[in-house]
């Protein structure tokens, strides 16, 4: 069972913008697990304000002979999150505090790029990249004496800064168009970034140690991209076309986790694995209309 209800007013420009979030989720996964007489159904609140803003110059010189592409770019962007929490509910009234904090997160980056053409069918594009994200948060689990420990905060005290940085070059390989059909093949490093409250989580609870900031990746692919069927224009005041993806081979999963959970009156819990195949072939048909 669950409900989800967000709301959210943005304003946005080419070089920043103003994104403010209210979301609630009603939740419930384990049933009667955790609190056989209440249930364990449960709110998740996040209600945030996102600035965030992005610039870029692009310069088009020659190396050799060879025309090139160069890009330089800064971004940054701050959650303002005043509060984030999961509140125990019983019939969607909230009857407890399980988590509860605020959050200042901010992340800035630089990066580079640079493509070169070296023959009408053969390109080349080189990236560089460097993040850095700054953690603050404030737990407000605590207790009477004002102090946040294992006693208000079982799951450890979230209070906290930290500080990371990664480095993050990509290349990418382009061949064609031959036949109206594109080949690349590309390699780079990448990230994401973990939940603030579980990278400064203290770590006294020996089940929720704290977690990495920033946890990198490694990614290749091999694709085409084709034009062999055409769009469809039906005048100068529309158009129609087919846009389609296919990732061959792939094997994953959308969702995919493992739970034990309880029905009421049940006698003992019982394990529930979940798993939402994910769809490897995508087709979106979509229409212009100039005016």
């Amino acid at each position: 069972m669950q409900q989800i209800v967000a709301k959210h007013m943005a304003f946005n420009r080419d070089l920043g913008g103003i994104r403010i979030a209210e979301c609630r989720a009603s939740l419930n996964f384990t049933y009667y697990l955790k609190d056989p007489v209440n249930g364990d159904q449960m709110l998740q609140r996040d209600d945030r304000v996102v600035y965030g803003f992005k610039a870029s110059k692009t310069w088009y010189p020659t190396i050799a002979g060879f025309p090139m592409s160069n890009v330089v770019g800064v971004q940054a962007r701050i959650d303002d999150i005043r509060d984030v929490g999961i509140f125990p509910t019983f019939q969607r009234q909230v009857i407890g505090t399980r988590q509860d904090a605020s959050v200042l997160e901010s992340s800035g980056a630089v990066y580079a790029e640079s493509s070169v053409r070296w023959l009408q069918q053969l390109r080349t594009v080189v990236g560089l990249r460097e993040d850095q994200f700054d953690f603050d948060v404030k737990d407000k689990m605590r207790g009477r004496d004002g102090s946040c420990n294992l006693s208000s905060d079982p799951l450890g005290c979230a209070t906290g800064n930290k500080r990371a940085s990664t480095f993050s070059p990509k290349l990418g390989i382009v061949l064609g168009p031959w036949a109206r059909t594109t080949y690349f093949i590309n390699f780079a490093d990448g990230f994401h970034s973990n939940d603030a409250r579980g990278v400064t989580r203290s770590g006294a609870a020996p089940n929720t140690p704290s977690v990495t900031p920033l946890a990198r990746a490694i990614s290749g692919e091999v694709g085409l991209a084709t034009n062999l069927v055409p769009y469809f224009k039906k005048s100068d005041e529309w158009l129609a076309a087919l846009d389609v993806f296919n990732v061959f081979n792939a094997k994953w999963n959308d969702i995919e986790y493992y739970y034990v959970s309880r029905l009421q009156h049940q006698a003992s819990p019982q394990p529930d694995y979940v798993v939402h195949p994910g769809v490897p072939i995508t087709a979106r048909l979509h229409f212009q209309y100039f005016f």
